[in-house]
């Protein structure tokens, strides 16, 4: 059974680089995904991926400012960038690494900001 007393993070309040992705770049980026049924393939489409990692940041960040354990510990910042990065370059929301670390870092954040209520500090 969940926890409920315990603070979560809030996916939907923040602001992902992913959101501006339509689902025809995604069509567009992997056709071959898109001609069969969807349902189907959904585990392969690289967006739905780096979306992930996009959520996984965000609770890493989130975990950290409220002093609790990793929740993803298997996966580490740089890595997430990195991934970050491939797929961000391919959907034309980042030129490179450079931006792709501004862009992980509006992530962390958004994720930071909602933390503060849980821990009596504020920016």
């Amino acid at each position: 059974m969940k926890d409920e007393s315990r603070p979560r993070l809030k996916h939907a309040a923040i602001a992902y680089p992913l959101d501006s992705v339509t689902f025809g770049q995604m069509r567009r980026r992997e056709p071959l995904l898109f001609d069969h049924v969807v349902m189907e393939n959904k585990g392969r489409i690289e967006v739905i991926a780096t979306h992930v990692f996009e959520q996984v940041l965000a609770e890493k960040t989130f975990a950290r400012h409220l002093a609790l354990p990793d929740p993803y510990p298997r996966f580490d910042r740089s890595e997430i960038l990195s991934a970050l990065n491939d797929s961000y370059k391919e959907y034309g929301i980042s030129t490179g690494m450079q931006q792709t670390r501004q862009l992980a870092r509006d992530i962390e954040a958004a994720a930071a900001r909602q933390a503060e209520p849980f821990t009596g500090k504020s920016r």
